[in-house]
């Protein structure tokens, strides 16, 4: 029932699968002298955006929801209210009509049905595609030819097209500028890449020398040099943090032990006087 190419919420699947199906045919591509056009497309509040009665419907006819289990799903999508409150101020309830349950178990396998169907037209164009929870990765392999890198863009252009339109359909919006479009290629087709753009609706966006997918830096001739350089950069920065602490916690132990001895041998002077006087005056 669920996206065989959606890696969230599944078991044994992760960001790290996402990515290694991805890298992985980019690898492959290369390896047969082809290069590879990657967008990531970004929604905007997409779980947010989810209509209750088209994601009702959907389950009825798309996945064949009936009955009780049906009844079940809509109540337990249905009627749910909001309200905003700022220390003793509260506005108006409200009554949901669109979003899933966050937070939930139900609510991002409900997401995942529901955007389903956008994996359909991808297929329909002969592109390929992965998804984790609401980013989506977009990608086609070309020759590395100038002909073939501008029909592959257009092949690209015409499906986010119909993508587009069925977002529109279904309540949802597609973030043009934030879309992130890469072509992956070796070194020696680099001259064919530099002033390629694509089209995302309204926006024009052009071809980035790297890009971050899930968290990790994908680069146009996937050396993954850049990823490391942020990645030794990070380190440093923590470990010089952990140097100062290291520091900080040598320097309170230093003055906790001197104030510890400074206090154990004031205390014996003080007791050696006493016992001195009470030797010295009472005894005697």
């Amino acid at each position: 029932m669920v996206e065989c190419f959606h890696s969230a919420y599944r078991k044994n699947h992760s960001t790290e699968t996402a990515l290694l199906y991805v890298t992985s045919a980019v690898k492959t591509a290369m390896d047969k002298k082809q290069g590879t056009i990657l967008l990531l497309v970004d929604f905007s509040s997409a779980f947010d955006t989810i209509n209750q009665n088209i994601l009702v419907r959907r389950l009825l006819l798309r996945y064949g929801f009936v009955g009780k289990a049906l009844d079940w799903l809509t109540s337990y999508l249905k009627e749910r209210t909001q309200r905003v409150v700022i220390g003793d101020q509260s506005s108006s309830t409200t009554t949901l009509t669109t979003d899933v349950p966050q937070g939930s178990v139900l609510g991002p396998l409900l997401f995942s049905l529901y955007v389903q169907p956008i994996g359909d037209i991808i297929r329909a164009h002969e592109l390929f595609f992965h998804q984790y929870a609401d980013d989506l990765q977009v990608y086609t392999h070309f020759d590395l030819t100038h002909s073939t890198l501008v029909a592959a863009v257009k092949q690209m252009e015409d499906c986010l097209d119909e993508v587009k339109v069925w977002m529109a359909r279904n309540s949802m919006f597609m973030n043009d500028g934030k879309t992130q479009y890469l072509s992956i290629v070796p070194k020696s087709a680099d001259a064919i890449m530099d002033k390629s753009v694509i089209r995302v609706g309204e926006a024009t966006i052009t071809a980035s020398r790297c890009v971050q997918c899930l968290g990790v830096c994908i680069d146009r001739h996937l050396d993954m040099k850049k990823q490391v350089s942020q990645t030794i950069s990070a380190c440093s920065f923590y470990l010089r943090n952990i140097i100062y602490i290291y520091i900080y916690i040598y320097i309170y132990i230093y003055i906790y032990i001197y104030f510890f001895i400074y206090i154990y041998v004031y205390i014996y002077k003080i007791h050696t006087y006493i016992h001195t006087y009470i030797h010295t005056y009472i005894h005697t």
